[in-house]
């Protein structure tokens, strides 16, 4: 869903837009689990179109797979109690070491080899 500032508080009755996204947020993108938010404060609106179109373009659908998997990476690291600084350490190291791709494009096998080199053998991957 794409809208404006109108539309926020009808998606955040509705469930679909965090708190943390205010009304004059200017554009907002909500697709394959993610959400982009651009805001101007009310100054340039056609600016935070531009914006929020340009981060749409670099970050399109094809992070829709690895966001749903990293979600599920997080899961599992703080049911085995890691600390959140390590969780985002981790998570950010899949993310630069391209796990956007491997999410998208490798077999399951060459997936799971990815993550077991990157998280260790032990890592229990659902």
């Amino acid at each position: 869903e794409t809208g404006d500032y109108s539309e926020v508080q009808s998606l955040r009755q509705r469930g679909k837009l965090p708190e943390t996204i205010k009304p004059q947020a200017g554009y907002f993108t909500i697709a394959g689990g993610k959400i982009i938010a651009v805001a101007t404060e009310g100054r340039c609106p056609a600016m935070a179109r531009a914006l929020r179109e340009e981060l749409e373009e670099r970050y399109g659908e094809e992070y829709g797979p690895a966001l749903e998997l990293m979600g599920k990476l997080r899961d599992t690291m703080i049911r085995m109690g890691w600390d959140s600084a390590r969780i985002q350490r981790e998570l950010s190291r899949l993310f630069r070491d391209g796990i956007v791709k491997e999410a998208q494009a490798s077999s399951p096998d060459d997936l799971a080899a990815f993550l077991k080199q990157r998280l260790g053998p032990e890592f229990p991957l659902e």
